[in-house]
């Protein structure tokens, strides 16, 4: 059984796996490389 990690996004809480939440986690990462400017991080 997976943990139910609970995140809170505009406000509301919601319940997520963990798998999710690192899928999620990697991809706000990525926006926040590509919107930062710094070419220098991204993983393309």
């Amino acid at each position: 059984m997976q943990r139910i990690i609970q995140i809170n996004i505009a406000g509301s809480i919601l319940p997520i796996e963990e798998d999710a939440y690192i899928i999620l986690k990697e991809y706000i990462t990525s926006l926040q490389r590509q919107f930062s400017g710094d070419d220098s991080k991204r993983n393309n």
